[in-house]
């Protein structure tokens, strides 16, 4: 028989992401059960606007069973760090769709770079070995660096034809860099508390996830209602 011994700590994470993952599943559930009885014409309309919710719902959940999943099996680690890195990309993808809607060549532009920075990111985080982590939340404060550019883009040159996510999105993007670099210096270790900086990059990252999820059920509720010749702006 064998017998897996959870840490006070771990226990805590896996209570954090089991509540992220009813939560998601919950408002997506009832999102997609609204976006189905819709007439068909609607549908089509909203369909773009459901598959990046989906994606953003995938990603998500997946990041929370693989988080549970590795503090279960310390094995599976790099799968965690794999799910973060994809869950990072696929939801500033979701934030440069919905600020940049109605100009197509942008969010390609933006979508080839994310491609390119995850494509790295997870080529890095398969060669970290087991126990380091100081490199791959390195690989994170990177990421989260770069992917400024479109929210100071989006800053400068706003576009009305969407509810903003931008004050959202910067909100999630500082959460993740608190945890982040909670647990890279210990911070939380420093004033006593022994053991919680893991849990503290948790909270921080499963707070960010629910708030831009939310943020993004709101912009996608809200759907379009603008004309694309009046939304078209030179965001350049």
């Amino acid at each position: 028989m064998v017998t897996i011994r959870i840490r006070g700590s771990d226990l805590l994470i896996i209570t954090l992401r089991i509540f992220t993952l009813i939560y998601l599943t919950f408002f997506s559930a009832n999102y997609f059960y609204n976006f189905i009885t819709l007439p068909l014409d609607q549908v089509q309309n909203a369909f773009p606007d459901a598959l990046v919710l989906l994606s953003f719902f995938i990603a998500a959940s997946i990041l929370s069973v693989l988080s549970i999943q590795a503090r279960l099996n310390h094995g599976t680690v790099h799968l965690e760090q794999a799910a973060v890195i994809t869950f990072l990309a696929i939801a500033d993808a979701s934030f440069i769709y919905i600020q940049f809607h109605h100009d197509k060549w942008i969010i390609l532009f933006y979508a080839s770079i994310l491609l390119i920075m995850a494509t790295q990111c997870l080529s890095h985080c398969l060669n970290i070995q087991d126990g380091i982590f100081f490199n791959f939340a390195s690989i994170c404060l990177t990421h989260g660096i770069l992917t400024l550019i479109p929210a100071i883009h989006a800053s400068l040159w706003s576009s009305a034809c969407r509810q903003s996510m931008l004050a959202s999105y910067l909100i999630f993007m500082a959460l993740n860099a608190t945890g982040c670099l909670s647990f890279l210096f210990q911070i939380p270790d420093r004033f006593g508390f022994a053991g919680s900086s893991k849990l503290v990059l948790h909270l921080c990252t499963a707070m960010g996830t629910v708030y831009l999820f939310n943020a993004l059920l709101d912009a996608v509720n809200a759907g379009n209602g603008t004309e694309l010749d009046g939304c078209r702006r030179s965001f350049w």
